[in-house]
């Protein structure tokens, strides 16, 4: 069963793994704009935390003041309890990724990822065993000696990734480390990312805005937009149970319904149609209301079949998706303005209804996918 929510949800500190580092409240301002508003999580040890929202939500000024690169107005961050918010990056134990990966360009593979255990003062002996380990862990075997102009972007990101975990790090941190690749390598990367971060036991925090990868990957997502924390849960909590419209918009497809009025705890009214929901929450009767359902959630229906929540549509567009389409439709509701939204249709189904732009169908809310929202 889902869980409707009304208001923006306020990350709290998960059950399950010891929390290994703590942000609490903090707070960044570069002259007048705020960057980070009273931001506050926690990550569990071994956990792979996803940090996800749109560009310039304060997602990479984040990851900066947790690493120490850049010293936050307001609030602390604790490793293992202990107060590392004035320590410098060099004291705080952690592996950092770049976006741009950093790699020193007249340095070979193999120097580029010995360069941190050699200013740290490993014997050169323990340094080339730890460097064979590592080029061998992240599939680079053969490739050591090669300059990272010679090497693909994907083998520069591995190398980068073996750079930062080399000195077993305490945190390992990525700053959106796939998005300058390619779709097909950047697919093929977050997974052995991914596995290569169960296997090592490390915790991570990375930074994304792609949705796809922080559900592919994260234990955890942190969702934020305009330097706040908006709400933090796994991928199945965030997509199916999103905390306010914001994270229901930004996380996948939703369509919205606006200008609802709750009539019963159960009911709601747009115009003249009537909408069923599962539970509507603590919202009072006669409150403004936002219903919300994904599109694989609407089904598609052939006449006569029965349902709480049939409406009529017709058919707007249809983008052909492969085995599915995307249709469009506009909801048939008598005094009141139509409202837009979109369902996953398979492709047979479109083909045995015979659906076609301006085909006049019926539709299907299950009452138990509405989410409800405070308008």
């Amino acid at each position: 069963m889902l869980h409707r929510r009304t208001a923006e949800t306020e990350p709290s500190a998960p059950p399950g793994p010891e929390n290994h580092l703590r942000v609490e409240g903090i707070s960044k301002r570069f002259g007048h704009f705020k960057a980070l508003d009273d931001v506050s999580f926690t990550l569990g040890r071994g956990e792979l935390l996803c940090i996800l929202g749109p560009s310039g939500c304060g997602k990479t000024t984040l990851l900066r003041a947790v690493a120490g690169l850049d010293r936050q107005d307001a609030g602390s961050v604790l490793l293992d309890g202990r107060d590392v918010s004035l320590l410098p990056v060099s004291r705080r134990h952690v592996g950092i990724v770049f976006q741009s990966y950093a790699l020193f360009p007249n340095l070979t593979a193999a120097q580029n990822i010995a360069y941190g255990l050699q200013t740290r003062g490993m014997p050169r002996s323990r340094v080339k065993d730890r460097v064979e380990e590592l080029l061998a862990l992240v599939g680079l075997q053969g490739q050591d000696r090669k300059f990272p102009s010679q090497l693909s972007g994907g083998q520069q990101q591995r190398v980068a990734l073996a750079r930062a975990i080399a000195p077993s790090p305490s945190l390992l941190l990525l700053d959106e480390p796939l998005s300058a690749l390619d779709a097909q390598v950047r697919s093929r990367l977050r997974m052995e990312i991914r596995s290569l971060q169960q296997r090592l036991g490390v915790t991570t925090l990375m930074v994304t805005h792609d949705q796809e990868e922080a559900l592919a990957m994260a234990d955890r997502i942190l969702v934020m937009d305009r330097g706040r924390a908006l709400q933090a849960g796994t991928p199945d909590e965030i997509y199916n149970s999103p905390g306010c419209p914001f994270v229901a918009s930004f996380i996948g497809s939703m369509n919205f319904i606006r200008d609802t009025v709750k009539e019963s705890p159960r009911t709601f009214r747009k115009g003249s149609l009537r909408l069923l929901v599962e539970d509507s929450g603590p919202m009072p009767d006669g409150a403004a209301a936002i219903l919300a359902i994904r599109p694989e959630d609407i089904e598609i229906r052939q006449n006569g079949e029965p349902s709480r929540n049939l409406l009529k549509a017709e058919v707007q567009r249809l983008e052909y998706r492969g085995s599915n389409f995307r249709v469009a439709m506009s909801l048939l509701i008598e005094d009141s303005e139509a409202s837009l939204i979109e369902a996953d249709v398979t492709a047979e189904k479109v083909r045995k209804l015979r659906i076609c732009e301006k085909t006049r169908i019926h539709v299907d809310l299950p009452t138990h996918r509405l989410l409800v929202y405070a308008a």
